[in-house]
């Protein structure tokens, strides 16, 4: 290899192991979340945690290796570009073309490499997760008893507890419902219990403490009986809960040969996995493709430009890949036809691309009418701005000099402070859109399986995304925060602007306010975000969530037969018709 290729690839590499990281710390962090939560409730093993963390990576991986593919692509290029070495190459003679072959060599690289991940190890990987997340369920059966939620799960029982410690073996507040038939009905309550699992028997073994029990018949409205107890042992089935039956796999934990031969039912559902894990390899190629001839055509804004390109071409990419596989999930288009849509139209916009790598600015005749559209543009913004100016010198010849007085050094806002925070925000909100974007798009694809296996409306999965966004923009408002500021600042040094503001008599601490100020009025709005809007979102997502998986809703809109109200009351009823608000 040459040594201008190696260059190449060094400098390309670079910013996709930039990009790698950056896009998989956004992908886990939800998940770490999760993790962390069952490395809690769970007692296990520090080896058992550890092969959980590993085995979530492969999965995030499918998706990060293509768009860390492209970044790297479009901002090496840029930087090349940007300083004019891509030109200093053309001055020599070196076509530009002759970048596809150190950029193919990488390409190829990551396509091979998310192949092992999509047609191998994820599978794999997604299997042994499943496996190790059973096996901690199973050993104790307790965990599986949420807080604060009726479980109609036991057999003629209703199990309601207050709190549940980490260790998972104390409860405390706790509620037992038993259906006595002919129209009787006990009640346990309990200020605590110690739990022992038994999970081969089937059998939860509660040793109550410091509790009551009463004993009430409809036919007898007379007799009523309240029994107190100092400690009291009681044994509960939990068959409706044991996880012993052999799991069925879903279709991202099946091999490809499983996948290829399924005929069933669900033949459609295989045959859109089975192509994804083959599209997503190819993307590396496609998207390496588009980014060669755009990377290395002459801009202002370097990376800043290479940034805003890698975020259309992502989103556009992923946009079609979910319509594609929606429509191939319906039956409107062949599962091959669906998920290939999006290789095929950027591939397609790649090779037209590909004649411009050797014309400068404004050579292009099919792109010669953009050219007049950008130039009308500028025309039209060079005439506002005369006509200000004219405003102005009219102004100070009628005397009114006070309106255009510039403001002293130490006031605020300044317009150096409204450039700076129109700047930041603009990054922050492109930022914070593809964070949203392609976390939605990878748990889109997550759960795909359960859609289909469980026929959720599509109306219930758009709710839950529209309350799932309020929790991810409050996990990613910290990282997109720091993200845009480095941005922002970056784009400025490029520019030479941050030097001329200290040339001008301004020190970096000025000009470091508005970003502080922008982060304080974020710090704000995740507090108010966190103690007004956001619980009800966690709930109404989770309820979601547990619809698309299958579970309970567990929510308080649509309650089942109990419900808890205030002052610690329980209730329980046999009719409930929201639209009259009628209870029976």
């Amino acid at each position: 290899m040459r040594i201008l290729d190696r260059y190449i690839v060094r400098e390309v590499f670079r910013h996709a192991l930039l990009g790698l990281a950056v896009f998989t710390f956004v992908f886990f962090v939800p998940q770490l979340v999760r993790l962390m939560e069952l490395f809690v409730r769970h007692a296990g093993s520090g080896s058992q945690i550890l092969k959980l963390f590993l085995c979530i990576l492969p999965g995030v991986l499918v998706f990060t290796l293509p768009i860390a593919t492209l970044i790297g692509v479009l901002l090496g290029l840029g930087r090349m570009s940007a300083d004019s070495e891509i030109i200093a190459l053309t001055a020599l003679g070196i076509g530009r073309r002759r970048i596809l072959l150190p950029v193919g060599v990488l390409a190829l690289a990551s396509t091979l490499l998310t192949l092992a991940m999509t047609v191998w190890l994820s599978p794999l990987a997604l299997r042994i997760l499943r496996s190790i997340e059973a096996d901690l369920i199973t050993s104790q059966i307790s965990f599986q008893v949420q807080p604060r939620v009726f479980d109609e799960r036991f057999p003629k029982m209703v199990l309601y507890i207050n709190d549940v410690l980490a260790g998972g073996t104390q409860w405390h507040g706790v509620f037992l419902a038993e259906g006595g038939g002919e129209g009787g009905s006990r009640l346990t309550l309990a200020e605590s219990a110690s739990v022992f699992a038994e999970p081969r028997e089937g059998k939860l073994e509660l040793h109550l403490k410091g509790g009551t029990t009463h004993e009430f018949a409809r036919d007898d409205a007379d007799h009523y009986s309240v029994t107190a107890f100092g400690q009291s042992d009681w044994p509960i089935e939990v068959n409706g809960l044991s996880v012993a039956e052999p799991r069925q796999l879903s279709n991202p934990e099946r091999s490809v040969r499983q996948l290829l031969s399924d005929n069933g039912p669900g033949w459609r559902e295989a045959r859109v996995e089975f192509h994804r894990r083959f599209a997503f390899p190819v993307a590396c190629l496609v998207f390496a493709l588009v980014a060669v001839p755009l990377g290395a055509q002459p801009r202002r804004g370097g990376r800043a430009a290479g940034s805003l390109i890698a975020v259309v071409v992502i989103a556009s990419y992923y946009l079609m890949l979910v319509m594609g596989a929606g429509l191939a999930r319906q039956g409107k288009v062949l599962p091959s036809e669906g998920i290939w849509i999006a290789d095929s139209v950027l591939a397609t916009l790649g090779f037209a691309l590909l004649p411009r790598m050797e014309q400068f600015r404004g050579e292009s005749r099919w792109l010669r009418p953009f050219g007049y559209i950008k130039k009308w543009i500028r025309l039209q913004r060079r005439r506002k701005a005369q006509a200000r100016a004219r405003t102005a010198a009219a102004r100070v010849t009628n005397g009114d000099r006070q309106e255009i007085v510039a403001p002293s050094g130490g006031s605020f806002p300044r317009l150096m402070d409204l450039y700076i925070l129109r700047r930041f925000s603009y990054y922050f909100a492109l930022l914070m859109a593809i964070f949203v974007f392609l976390y939605e798009t990878f748990t889109l694809f997550e759960l795909f399986d359960d859609i289909a296996r469980h026929k959720v409306p599509f109306l219930t999965v758009i709710n839950y995304f529209r309350y799932l966004t309020p929790y991810l923009l409050y996990n990613f408002l910290p990282l997109g925060a720091l993200v845009a500021v480095l941005v922002t600042l970056g784009v400025m040094s490029k520019n030479n602007e941050i030097v001329a503001i200290k040339a001008g008599g301004t020190s970096l601490h000025r000009l470091a306010v508005p970003l502080f100020l922008a982060g304080a009025a974020l710090a704000v709005t995740m507090f108010v975000l966190d103690y007004t809007y956001l619980p009800y979102a966690n709930q109404r997502q989770d309820a979601l969530h547990n619809q698309i998986k299958g579970r309970p809703p567990q929510t308080y809109t649509r309650p089942q037969r109990w419900i808890f109200g205030e002052n610690y009351k329980i209730y329980n009823y046999d009719l409930f018709d929201p639209l009259q608000n009628l209870f029976g």
